[in-house]
């Protein structure tokens, strides 16, 4: 295997994007609350919705504990 090849397997993991199967999609939210993406982003921003964990710059992402705790405290 050449030198070039080895090189570019080892920036092979660098390129996928990150996964995080325990925390919730913003879609994945949005359903669960019943509100729209959009909603669910103004709803970030106010500080008016559920804790958002910005994973990167571009990816946000919800916990199914604290969106559920949210969700309570809002019925209630």
């Amino acid at each position: 295997m050449s030198a070039a090849v080895k090189a570019l397997l080892m920036l092979e993991p660098l390129r996928r994007r990150p996964s995080f199967p325990s925390l919730l999609t913003p879609e994945q939210t949005a359903v669960t609350l019943g509100v729209s993406v959009d909603e669910l982003d103004v709803m970030r921003a106010e500080g008016t919705g559920p804790i958002a964990f910005a994973v990167s710059p571009r990816v946000v992402r919800y916990s199914p504990a604290g969106v559920e705790a949210w969700k309570s405290h809002r019925s209630a």
